[in-house]
């Protein structure tokens, strides 16, 4: 239980036993991913523990607890820890970002990425496609690579599932002036 989010999480003791037994039962790789788990106090030595154990892949935002990015030495553990990692950075400008993400934490994702890259991390970063951000995927790549980072691949995914009213899945208008 932790006390400052009021949810359920898993003892770090917990965590390792779950990863002991995977590693017993055969399983060869695991991916990491969230909600958010370098929001975790103790991520990187637990990705070391994971390593030790089976093939890692990682699923995250880049953004640390308080909106903070991976420094060079996390980075340096994560390149010994994982065997790839995903960073999800839905835009280059930073108010859609906002909208997107609902923070204000592009810039600390982008300084990761640069960490991760510059650290040698098997990196790439997805784009997820819906309605506030599609507009700017036809420049994302050229911008990304001139802005950022020329060597990482990139990945465009589309939101999907059931909207409930919420309007982030692409309209049709909007796929078609994809084309």
């Amino acid at each position: 239980y932790n006390h400052k989010t009021q949810k359920k999480e898993m003892t770090n003791e917990e965590i390792c036993c779950v990863l002991d037994q995977l590693k017993i039962v055969g399983t060869k790789s695991i991916i990491i991913s969230g909600g958010e788990p370098l929001c975790r106090d103790n991520i990187f030595d637990l990705l070391d523990y994971a390593s030790k154990r089976l093939s890692v892949g990682l699923l995250t935002n880049g953004v640390k607890a308080g909106g903070q990015p991976i420094n060079a030495t996390e980075a340096k553990r994560m390149a010994s820890s994982c065997k790839w990692v995903q960073v999800s950075l839905d835009s280059l400008n930073p108010q859609t970002y906002k909208e997107v993400r609902g923070s204000e934490t592009m810039e600390a994702a982008i300084t990761s990425i640069k960490h991760l890259a510059a650290a040698g991390v098997p990196i790439e970063v997805s784009m997820t496609l819906q309605h506030d951000n599609i507009v700017e995927a036809p420049s994302f790549q050229e911008t990304f690579r001139t802005s950022v980072c020329a060597n990482v691949p990139i990945r465009f995914k589309f939101a999907h599932g059931p909207d409930k009213g919420n309007n982030f899945l692409p309209t049709q208008q909007q796929l078609e002036n994809l084309i």
